[in-house]
Order: C-alpha cells, then structure tokens, then sequence
C-alpha cells in the first residue's frame, strides 16, 4: 500500500507490515520542490492515519545525503504520531545521513540505527525482541503469583494449631517469598509500565514475608528457643 501511488517514484511509499509501519523515502525527494514535498507528507501522514498504527520504521536506506525538506517532512509525520503510542525509527546505513540528524538533535527524539535488524529489534518485531518480550513477561508473572502464594502460606501457617504444619507452611512461604523477591528484582531492572508495578508489589510483599523470620514467636525458632531453655534448667 503506498502514501499515493503503487510506482516506485512517489516520495513516500508507505507499507504496513504487522504491527508497524514501513516507509520508504525515495532519494529523488531532494530534488522535489517545497509545495510537492508538503502535499507528498500530507499523504504520507493519511495513509499512516490509515492503518491506525504509531510505529514507523523510517527507510533512508537508499539516500547517501538528506536535505532540509526531507527532514522537515519526516518531523512533521512524527510529530502526528500519538505521543504516547508512537515509535519512530530511522533506518541509514550511510554515516553522512546519520550525522545530518545527529546534528539537528533528533537522535534525541528518534531512534537511528544503520539497518533493518536493529530497526525490527527496536520495533519489538525481530526474533530477538519477541524472545526477551517472552521473558520478561514470563518474570512478572511468577514474581507475583509467587509472592501471594507466599502470603497464602502464612494464612495457612497461623490457621492450622498444629506445630508440624506450622513450620512447613512458614517453610513453603520463606522458599516462595525467595523466589518472588529474585525474580521481581530482575523484572524491574529489565522491565517497565505496569509489569514492572506488579513487580515492586511482589518485592513489597516477599518482603514483607521473609521479615517474619525475625517475629518473637516465628515457628521456626520456638523449637531452638525450647530445646535452649531446656538445655538451661538441665543440672
């Protein structure tokens, strides 16, 4: 699908492609006059609308310089972009093109990267990205699962009179609140949003269980403590 014509001789031609959006920039743009580079992003921005998608992968891959118009142009179709959902990546293999937008300063608000592996990777397509998307999912949802298995534990412990039981739910809620407490820690060194909320809960939470370890009547001392005192009144 393109911004305006099927031929290979439109300024844009724009392509959706899963979750994205491919937009090539022919290199003939830098000849193109001021009012045709306008009307051409004009048409870039509606088909993008179109796909109701906010990534773009950005091709300069056939442009060994860049001219002002044309950075104007790709400014103005990100600036169109749903702030909040949009990512813009720019793909250049030359290093005159990277350093022209190094120099207007939108390395701070694009991602340039030299070819279409790095721009997938960025874009959460590749292999790559879908692999650590997988684990990282993967560890917030056993961080907290895991914490309130470990506050489960605890109920049981107090609920049940028995000693025996006691001490092995106590047991099954210190191993649980261990592994909520790692893998939470590593979820929110690696993750953000709201995955990584739910794993500051579950840290909060495993915490919170593993500091009854140091409670007065924690039934996992009561038999040291008892075997202690016996040993002390013992001639």
């Amino acid at each position: 699908m393109s911004a305006t014509s099927d031929t290979r001789d439109e300024p844009f031609l724009v392509e959706p492609i899963r979750t994205y959006c491919h937009v090539e920039v022919n290199p003939q743009l830098a000849d193109t006059a001021w009012d045709r580079l306008e009307e051409a992003a004009r048409g870039a921005v509606q088909a993008i609308r179109a796909t109701g998608r906010s990534h773009l992968l950005i091709d300069l891959s056939d442009l060994e310089t860049i001219g002002s118009g044309t950075v104007a142009s790709l400014v103005r179709i990100w600036k169109t972009l749903d702030k909040k959902r949009r990512r813009f990546v720019v793909v250049s293999p030359s290093d005159r093109v990277r350093k022209e937008l190094e120099s207007a300063g939108l390395q701070k608000l694009w991602t340039i990267v030299t070819n279409r592996e790095e721009a997938a990777y960025e874009l959460g397509v590749s292999r790559r990205a879908e692999l650590e998307e997988r684990e990282l999912r993967t560890l917030a949802l056993t961080a907290f699962p895991c914490a309130l298995l470990a506050v489960l534990a605890m109920v049981m412990m107090h609920y049940f009179g028995r000693e025996a039981i006691q001490v092995n739910s106590q047991l099954a809620a210190l191993l649980l609140a261990a592994v909520s407490l790692t893998v939470g820690i590593l979820s929110v060194l690696k993750d953000s949003g709201f995955r990584r909320v739910l794993a500051v809960l579950a840290i909060l939470i495993s915490l919170g269980v593993l500091s009854t370890l140091f409670f007065e009547h924690n039934t996992l001392r009561l038999p040291f403590t008892a075997a202690s005192q016996l040993e002390s009144k013992s001639p």
